[in-house]
């Protein structure tokens, strides 16, 4: 109703593999449809009430028509084949092109949900089970929990259920990084004077050239400690290099 009906040449080739039949579509609503209806069907009404959008059906029909649905008025309508079997045998194939016949809003009318009916009985062979064939609808899939997450309606709580994880995982991230180290600690005193001086030292590049007057101020403390000030170096100190 929106986008409209598929196009004809693509509907052709969908039916290629079993017939080769040209589509026609007639746009618009077709009101009130006179129902011409041929062997082996029975039970079908004559008129069909409420309307058909996009009346579809075959031109020229290859194969035996059994269902016409034709516009009034008219003495003598022609019709449009909307059922036809293509193939006969024991395994008969019959290609119904209306849809609105059997989906939901052909089901919703009582006259056209009793043409469906009759058209299934009328074709069933035998008594066994009836199985509609749903591949051509793209329905041939095997359901997949997987697949539902990321098609209608759940597609768009599954990608906000998805773009809250990856934000979850930025912020963990940011958080819980590598560990940091602490503030070293701040020690106060002659310590902590000797600690700056010697990282001055090491900054400027001095440790070379100080070195033999570091050694020898450190001698002479030592000797002052011991009662002995003064007294000369008679060989040079083994700190000293």
């Amino acid at each position: 109703m929106k986008l409209g009906a598929l196009d004809a040449g693509q509907l052709k080739r969908m039916l290629a593999f079993i017939t080769v039949q040209d589509i026609i579509q007639s746009p618009g609503d077709h009101h009130a449809l006179i129902v011409q209806a041929t062997e082996p069907l029975a039970g079908v009404p004559q008129q069909l009430n409420g309307s058909i959008q996009q009346l579809q059906g075959l031109r020229p029909a290859r194969g035996k028509v059994l269902l016409r649905l034709a516009n009034p008025p008219g003495p003598t309508p022609q019709g449009v084949p909307v059922l036809v079997q293509v193939r006969g045998g024991k395994k008969p194939i019959y290609i119904l092109t209306e849809p609105d016949l059997m989906n939901n809003q052909g089901l919703a009318d009582e006259t056209r949900a009793e043409t469906a009916l009759a058209i299934v009985q009328s074709l069933r062979n035998g008594s066994g089970p009836v199985r509609m064939d749903v591949t051509l609808n793209g329905m041939s899939r095997a359901p997949s929990l997987f697949k539902a997450l990321f098609e209608p309606p759940f597609r768009g709580a599954t990608l906000c259920a998805l773009l809250a994880a990856l934000l979850m995982a930025l912020h963990a991230l940011a958080r819980f990084g590598a560990a940091t180290g602490g503030e070293p600690r701040r020690v106060r005193g002659k310590r902590a004077l000797a600690d700056n001086t010697a990282a001055l030292v090491h900054m400027m590049g001095r440790e070379a050239g100080m070195a033999a007057r570091y050694v020898q101020a450190s001698r002479e403390m030592v000797l002052a400690r011991l009662g002995r000030p003064g007294e000369p170096a008679s060989r040079p100190s083994r700190w000293s290099t």
